[in-house]
């Protein structure tokens, strides 16, 4: 009988294991679910800020054509040189961003 018992009390620590471990599992599998979703998410951003930066860039190439003929450094100091054309900064401080609709690109 004593013999019974403890196979009986074997048998159910076995279950429990069995069950702790899957739950274990499962408990992984929503965790890598959400980094995954995470990474998504993150790579989407990166993607659409990058897109961003482009547009705005041609942009600045189409209305200053030259700037397809410099290296970065040389486009740096263009861009930091602006400020110092008179007018700009008073114009860039005073411009008001109000909501349009976005360009088709």
């Amino acid at each position: 009988m004593e013999q019974n018992r403890d196979y009986s009390n074997l048998q159910r620590m076995r279950e429990e294991i069995e069950e702790l471990e899957e739950k274990e599992t499962r408990k992984r599998r929503v965790v890598n679910r959400k980094k995954n979703k995470a990474d998504h998410l993150e790579k989407k951003y990166r993607n659409e800020r990058t897109h961003e930066l482009c547009v705005k860039a041609a942009h600045l190439e189409f209305v200053f054509p030259k700037i397809k003929e410099m290296n970065k450094a040389q486009y740096v100091l263009f861009v930091e040189g602006l400020k110092d054309v008179p007018g700009v900064r008073e114009y860039v401080d005073a411009y008001e961003i109000n909501e349009i609709e976005e360009v088709n690109e």
